[in-house]
């Protein structure tokens, strides 16, 4: 095999490893954080919604019950697929 044909395999290889990686790395996802006052509880849609007028949907294993307008808390959360903002943690600071 000649030099050319051996850069063309090595270069081929090197292409296909990458097109694992990066979409891995892209898809990884990174939770943020805010901090605010609740203004509203929405118990049916479970809802939150905080003083800069933000409204974040409670994950699957939060309850919104105990959560009251007023509460100042901490939000982790995570963008969901439809752009909704779907809260992974929450803690009352007040």
């Amino acid at each position: 095999m000649n030099a050319s044909a051996r850069a063309a395999r090595v270069a081929a290889a090197c292409l296909l490893a990458l097109s694992f990686i990066v979409p891995m790395s892209l898809s990884t996802a990174s939770a943020d954080e805010t901090a605010g006052s609740i203004i509203a509880v929405d118990v049916e849609s479970a809802t939150i919604t905080l003083d800069d007028d933000t409204v974040f949907v409670l994950g699957p294993d939060l309850d919104p019950e105990g959560l009251e307008v007023g509460n100042e808390v901490l939000l982790t959360y995570d963008e969901g697929d439809n752009g909704s903002l779907i809260v992974t943690a929450i803690e009352i600071t007040e």
